[in-house]
């Protein structure tokens, strides 16, 4: 369906989509008969009406209908992205590997020298593929269906509302279209640049590094933040609750999530990580 008669479509949404909504009793049989015929021709939005809505209204990105083209296509794109983004930059990983080997304090000059020569045999284009199809590409998706888990859990459980674990699942995937859109900017400067210290952020104002300012900054990426505040618009949408309330799952989560990155960094193998 095209975005405009998909934006033309929403004002019937509003009272399914939107929540702490009630209804009224008087209503009557034929317009509760007429509501759920008003259910069934409702065809779901293509995925790029999905996402230029993402900009322009975000509750509408996530009514309903919502079906397998939900959280599929978005998903799939932000696994696509992720695992090129990997391959094409694996020559810049493993060279910040190799400065982080040559650096270490903990590891001895014959350990240093094995891990160096087992880096100095370049895999080919197919191998750097698989690799990043079953390393990072799996990672995404094992952090998406997890996530989906334990948001599923703080939104029927904690909050008490409803809303079911696909649906949940997919205001995660068609979120990261926010994280997809960071790295189709930063990729082609970071290649440019022949640098992984490209940030999108206040991060970019302080030196790269272990200090605790930096690691801060980094937490707030203005793509992250969008990510996070479409993740508390979709999830009141799906959960027909206050997003009030839904930034509090939201807000929680982040901030144990900026916890373990700051241990993360502050430990002896914290350069590797991003």
């Amino acid at each position: 369906m095209a975005s405009g008669s998909f934006f033309r479509r929403r004002q019937g949404w509003d009272m399914d989509d939107f929540g702490d909504q009630s209804t009224d009793p008087a209503s009557g049989e034929k317009e509760v008969q007429r509501d759920a015929q008003r259910q069934a021709d409702r065809k779901e939005p293509g995925f790029p009406a999905r996402v230029f809505a993402l900009f322009t209204q975000p509750r509408a990105a996530f009514g309903r209908p919502r079906g397998p083209a939900f959280w599929i296509p978005p998903l799939i794109l932000f696994i696509v992205t992720i695992v090129a983004s990997s391959v094409l930059l694996a020559d810049l990983n493993n060279q910040m590997v190799v400065e982080f080997v040559e650096d270490s304090t903990f590891m001895s000059d014959a350990d240093k020298e094995r891990a160096l020569e087992s880096m100095e045999v370049e895999p080919s284009v197919g191998r750097s593929i698989l690799n990043g199809l079953f390393g990072a590409g799996f990672s995404v998706l094992v952090s998406i269906f997890l996530l989906g888990a334990l948001y599923y859990a703080g939104v029927n459980f904690g909050l008490g509302a409803t809303a079911g674990y696909f649906d949940i699942v997919g205001v995660l995937s068609l979120s990261s279209v926010a994280l997809a859109l960071r790295e189709w900017i930063t990729l082609p400067i970071k290649l440019a640049q022949q640098t992984l210290q490209i940030y999108t952020g206040p991060a970019a104002l302080f030196e790269p590094g272990s200090s605790i300012p930096f690691i801060i900054a980094g937490f707030f990426d203005v793509f992250d933040l969008f990510n996070l505040f479409l993740i508390t618009v979709g999830l009141s949408v799906v959960a027909k609750i206050r997003w009030q309330r839904t930034v509090i799952i939201v807000g929680v989560f982040w901030i144990l999530w900026c916890g373990m990155r700051l241990i993360a960094k502050l430990s002896p193998l914290g350069a590797l990580t991003s």
